[in-house]
C-alpha cells in the first residue's frame, strides 16, 4: 500500500511539473535590439518590460554530466563543482533558469521518471543555495523516446511570471 502511495504522489508531481512547462511566457522581444544579439527579459510586463543582453549560448540547453549513483538523486560534491563551473556565470548575473531531467520513455516502471524528477529537484536546490531566487527558477521533467537513462540539462530564459 505504501508504495503505490509512493507511486502515485511521484506520477501526479511528474505530470504538474510537465504542465508547468507548458506556460512558458511569451515576450516579444526588446523596442530596439542590435542584430546578432540575444537577449533575455527581465522583470516588467508587456511594453514595460526589461531586457538584458546575454551571450547567446546562455539560451542553448547545456548539458549537465551528474555522475552521481544510478539510483541516488544526491550530488556529489564533483557534481556540485561541475555545476557551479558550467552555470556560475549565469548565476553571476541573476539570470532565471530552467532545469530540465529528461528520461526513457520506454521504461516499464516510473522509476526512472521519479529518479529524473528527485534529480532535477535537488540541482534546483543547489543552484537556489548558490544564490539563485527560487522565483527565477523553472524546473521540466519529461519522457523521451530517443533517450537512454537520465539526462540533466540547464539554460538561461525569460523572466519567470
Amino acid at each position: 500500500m505504501r508504495l503505490i502511495i509512493s507511486f502515485l504522489l511521484c506520477l501526479s508531481a511528474t505530470i504538474l511539473m510537465g504542465q508547468e512547462s507548458a506556460k512558458s511566457s511569451i515576450a516579444l522581444g526588446p523596442p530596439n535590439p542590435k542584430p546578432g544579439v540575444c537577449y533575455l527579459s527581465r522583470d516588467g510586463v508587456g511594453e514595460d518590460k526589461l531586457w538584458k543582453a546575454v551571450l547567446c549560448e546562455w539560451k542553448e540547453y547545456q548539458t549537465l554530466e551528474i555522475l552521481s549513483d544510478s539510483m541516488d538523486p544526491r550530488l556529489s560534491n564533483y557534481d556540485k563543482h561541475y555545476i557551479n563551473k558550467r552555470v556560475r556565470l549565469l548565476l553571476e548575473r541573476k539570470l532565471s533558469l530552467e532545469v530540465e531531467s529528461y528520461y526513457s520513455s520506454s521504461a516499464s516502471d516510473t522509476t526512472d521518471a521519479c529518479l529524473a524528477q528527485a534529480r532535477a529537484r535537488e540541482v534546483g536546490e543547489y543552484l537556489i543555495s548558490q544564490g539563485l531566487e527560487r522565483n527565477q527558477l523553472k524546473i521540466t521533467v519529461l519522457p523521451v523516446k530517443d533517450s537512454v537513462g537520465l539526462s540533466l540539462r540547464v539554460r538561461a530564459i525569460n523572466s519567470l511570471p
